[in-house]
């Protein structure tokens, strides 16, 4: 449940060193949670209401159920994304 509040990269950083206090480590599937939380907080404040990933491209519905189609993400994609995210987030 204290996974699904994190809003900030704040937050993150904070759930990262409880669980490394608690447990030691942090899996790559609980960071990815961590992740997730972020993404869904960011994703409400633009009024996207939903995520889904399929198997070729992600579809973000919109309030109102407008849809937004785009192709999978590649490496380059995803660090110029984690670049914005940074600036947003600052």
């Amino acid at each position: 449940q204290k996974i699904a509040r994190v809003e900030t990269q704040e937050d993150a950083y904070e759930m990262t060193d409880e669980l490394i206090d608690r447990y030691g480590y942090v899996p790559e599937v609980v960071e990815n949670l961590i992740t997730i939380s972020r993404i869904r907080y960011l994703c409400g404040l633009c009024g996207i209401e939903s995520v889904i990933q399929r198997s070729f491209d992600v579809q973000f519905i919109m309030a109102g159920g407008n849809k937004l189609v785009k192709p999978l993400l590649s490496e380059k994609d995803k660090e110029i994304l984690g670049e914005i995210l940074d600036f947003l987030t600052q």
